[in-house]
């Protein structure tokens, strides 16, 4: 996840950013029956579901690697999206 590398780097502007974009991605269809690159493999649901892109945008609310946003009024406001997701 590229804003886990960002958040590496402390960068806040990009770490906020592709948090954004998970966020956005959530919400589009995840299928992928009959998709080219996918068409002859049974993926897990785990694997490829909403519920694991959720799990993976709920990790931010407790990771100490994303501390150093807390005080961001963008961040507050990506915690109330996710809270309101859930």
């Amino acid at each position: 996840m590229l804003a886990e590398i960002y958040a590496k780097e402390k960068n806040s502007e990009k770490t906020l950013v592709y948090i954004e974009k998970m966020i956005e991605s959530y919400s589009k269809e995840f299928n992928f029956n009959g998709h080219l690159l996918f068409n002859e493999i049974e993926l897990f649901e785990g694997i490829h579901s909403k519920s694991y892109v959720f799990s993976n945008l709920k990790k931010i609310l407790i990771d100490e690697k994303y501390d150093f946003l807390r005080e961001e009024e963008s961040y507050k406001d990506i915690v109330n999206k996710l809270e309101q997701l859930s």
